[in-house]
């Protein structure tokens, strides 16, 4: 499969430039909601603040810190390395959603009531 995805594509320089926005913005969302979340349990899930219109306790606001810095990192590098990151991640994140789709079943009385 790896051989069938183009190293030298026309669009790869703003593919580049939008996974360093993306990071960017992550990195800015992990700050903001790090400041915010700093005295409250890692995973808490009950009575989080709202950063930049999102929901983030602590281990969110320190995942979405490493990924944006990775991101930037890799946008800033080039080569081969955003090439790569860029297509771990997506796959990273497939696999993450399909596997909480396919965990969240749910109960019969959640149907019956809408």
């Amino acid at each position: 499969m790896i051989s069938h995805l183009p190293v030298n594509h026309p669009l790869r320089p703003l593919y580049r430039v939008v996974a360093g926005l993306v990071g960017a913005y992550s990195l800015v969302f992990g700050i903001a909601a790090f400041s915010r979340t700093r005295g409250t349990p890692l995973f808490a899930h009950t009575n989080l603040p709202w950063v930049l219109g999102l929901r983030a306790n602590l281990a969110f606001a320190l995942l979405s810190i490493v990924s944006g810095a990775v991101l930037v990192v890799c946008a800033v590098i080039g080569r081969n390395l955003d090439f790569l990151v860029n297509t771990l991640g997506g796959l990273l994140f497939m696999w993450s959603g399909c596997s909480c789709s396919a965990s969240c079943r749910p109960t019969p009385t959640s149907w019956a009531s809408r």
